[in-house]
């Protein structure tokens, strides 16, 4: 769908409702990215960031293996 993926350097906004998928969708995106080296930022404006992990981890990455590596704060 994507042919290939999302080109170097773009910004992508995923929208949806409720239980459509997106986070499931960008912790496998981000999750992917740090396991080859790539950074990521990741945008969280309606959980606290350790709820967002918790939730990741249940959706399949465990996110948090990043964070104690060092590769965020």
């Amino acid at each position: 769908m994507l042919g290939g993926g999302i080109p170097a350097w773009d910004s992508m906004l995923v929208t949806g409702p409720a239980g459509s998928g997106k986070s499931a969708l960008a912790s496998q995106f981000v999750a992917a990215g740090l396991g080859v080296g790539e950074p990521a930022v990741i945008a969280v404006f309606e959980e606290h960031p350790k709820e967002f992990l918790a939730h990741a981890k249940n959706l399949g990455p465990d996110l948090e293996q990043w964070r104690t590596r060092g590769c965020w704060r």
